[in-house]
């Protein structure tokens, strides 16, 4: 029987506390009149000069300053051409696109998000690794020249102390200026086939989460990696003239990359926009007071919700796509694909109630409304298979084997002369498991003479070693399956061939001889003009054709689960629920762990011929 796991076991929120302590924590006189910055989006009515609305995520029409002039603040451009950046997990995506937790700014604005758009049109998974090849140009802030001064108007408004109506009018911060550049992002996604591939990636690549430059040397790789695992490549870009079509492949996307400087307009355009909390008039700060910190907070965990539901059905999707990389009980398996693919249809109206919700909270005309079901109550109740330790494209492979050759043969009694009676010809191959990740071929031949006194016979052997620990042998051409760790031979379904003929006397011709099973026919020669075996020329023997034989695989934990049944674990070891029949013949149930288990190497308690009976049912 297979086992799911829950959802809700590592569906976490580690920022959520964090950021309700910062909040709750600073009390008005310890407000920080500190400069943030959002992603600059156009049609939402921002300039240099203006209010804007972080609940609202929209620029203000009235100017609450007297003096807007603003211009470029000498500093020249700062470029940063093709830096590589290894994606470990979502909290990687989100440095990389500068979108980190801790910007809360940008975070309450997350509907309107270049980050959040390109989620939507893009399904990051669990299952692969990611890496971005990141370029930027960043010209001059475009600054106010001069101390900002309040209006009459706006300082009328706050010597009433009524921060409600100035906020309505002038929003909660000053924008105080523009970065303009441009950003491009080159994404690259490589679809691990097991956990130990994803491993493997760390062990290789964990360094470029700093930043390290796409070289020829890492292309190259790239493209080795390209052929053991699927890959895809995408992109996105923050200001610019705009991007051709979706890049073909890693050359592509890395010429795109490196032209990205001489493709921006020469000033730039805003991507960035400064903003100023108005704590920074005492007018304002006497009085200040957030107000909307119960809207904030509302905001934020709604967002975080939308990415935890994102990459839930993200994940749900990957396994309704790949689900022989996923271990389903076999008389279950259809309904367990239908309630995943109900699941993320599920999922897809919670974004829609997010975003109603969203729209609700910032209008400040009206209550915060309840939330809809968060993501880790709705994680309670999705049930995920557990993944196989090794990817398996295929559980069965039909293999023909190359033919091989026994000849000459070597003389093993009576005289040397074949001639003037008929031969019996004796071929046997057999393909032996060593193990359970190992396999040998071995082919004997003998020809005998028939009728004939002195019994003359010629014989040969022929034991090949084809798979050993998974791996192929150097030099075997046979196209045999390939076997990751994680992967096992479960059985071949032609083991043993035969073939058994008799030959015409004085004939010195190849003749060919049907077989049986594995062997499917032999071409041989059973008498020369001479003294057979003496030399090639005039030597007699066979060469030997296989049938198609089937090679099935399967994978480690289900070669081991007699009678046992595997559960995922919170560490890297693997728990084991064993099955143990006491002698009152009542069941109870004990956790050991794999190791435990290979040591024990079978079912205390249990008869041979219950185990017998338990595999039959669980295969």
């Amino acid at each position: 029987m297979n086992r799911l796991f829950k959802y809700s076991d590592w569906l976490v929120q580690p920022f959520l506390v964090l950021l309700l302590l910062v909040f709750v924590s600073f009390p008005a006189d310890a407000q920080v009149n500190e400069q943030t910055t959002i992603d600059f989006t156009s049609g939402l009515g921002i300039g240099i000069g203006k209010g804007f609305d972080l609940i609202q995520g929209s620029g203000m029409p009235r100017v609450p300053i007297t003096d807007t002039e603003h211009d470029v603040y000498p500093g020249g451009q700062l470029q940063n051409i093709g830096e590589l950046l290894y994606i470990r997990n979502s909290l990687d995506l989100e440095k990389a696109f500068g979108f980190e937790i801790s910007a809360s700014a940008d975070f309450l604005l997350f509907g309107g998000s270049y980050y959040a758009r390109f989620l939507e049109e893009h399904k990051f998974n669990q299952q692969s690794v990611y890496f971005i090849v990141r370029s930027s140009v960043i010209n001059s802030e475009d600054l106010l020249v001069n101390d900002p001064q309040l209006t009459a108007e706006a300082r009328s408004v706050l010597e009433d102390g009524d921060l409600n109506t100035f906020h309505q009018m002038y929003g909660t911060h000053l924008v105080y200026g523009f970065v303009t550049g441009g950003e491009y992002y080159g994404i690259i996604e490589f679809e691990a086939k097991s956990e130990e591939d994803k491993r493997a990636f760390d062990e290789e690549f964990s360094a470029f989460s700093i930043g390290t430059s796409f070289s020829a040397s890492i292309k190259s790789r790239f493209y080795q990696l390209s052929r053991q695992y699927r890959m895809k490549v995408y992109h996105m870009s923050k200001g610019g003239l705009g991007l051709p079509s979706a890049p073909r492949d890693i050359e592509e996307m890395y010429a795109i990359a490196h032209d990205f400087p001489q493709r921006m307009v020469s000033e730039g355009v805003p991507i960035r926009v400064i903003l100023s909390p108005y704590t920074i008039f005492q007018e304002y700060a006497t009085i200040y007071s957030d107000i909307d910190l119960d809207r904030r907070f509302a905001l934020i965990k709604l967002n975080y919700d939308y990415i935890d539901y994102y990459n839930m059905r993200n994940n749900i999707d990957y396994i309704v796509s790949n689900p022989d990389e996923y271990r389903f009980k076999p008389e279950t398996r259809s309904k367990d694909m239908d309630r995943l693919r109900k699941q993320s249809r599920d999922i897809s109206y919670r974004f829609a109630e997010i975003d109603a919700t969203r729209r609700i909270i910032m209008d400040r005309t009206r209550p915060i409304p309840p939330f809809p079901m968060s993501a880790r109550d709705y994680g309670a109740n999705v049930l995920l298979p557990v993944r196989y330790q090794a990817f398996m494209p295929k559980s069965e492979y039909v293999v023909t084997l190359n033919s091989r050759t026994l000849f000459p043969l070597k003389h093993e009694r009576g005289d040397w002369d074949m001639a003037g009676t008929q031969h019996s010809i004796g071929i046997i191959g057999m393909l032996t498991l060593n193990g359970d990740r190992g396999l040998t071929l071995k082919t004997t031949c003998a020809i005998d003479q028939f009728g004939s006194g002195d019994n003359t016979r010629f014989t040969g052997v022929l034991e090949e070693k084809l798979i050993v620990n998974g791996m192929k042998v150097p030099g075997v051409r046979d196209d045999l399956p390939p076997m990751p760790d994680g992967i096992v031979i479960k059985e071949v379904s032609l083991q043993l061939g035969q073939l058994s003929a008799r030959t015409p006397s004085n004939n010195t011709k190849w003749v060919w001889h049907k077989g049986q099973y594995l062997i499917s026919k032999a071409q041989c020669r059973t008498n020369t003009q001479g003294r057979e075996g003496e030399s090639p020329n005039n030597g007699i023997g066979c060469y030997v054709h296989y049938s198609p034989t089937v090679i099935r695989l399967q994978h480690t934990e289900d070669a081991r689960r007699l009678p046992i049944e595997y559960y995922p674990a919170a560490t890297p070891e693997v728990n084991i629920l064993m099955h143990e029949t006491p002698a009152k013949n009542t069941l109870r149930q004990r956790v050991i762990s794999l190791d435990q288990w290979k040591r024990v190497n079978k079912v205390p308690n249990m008869k041979k011929l219950k185990v017998k009976k338990e595999m039959q049912r669980l295969n």
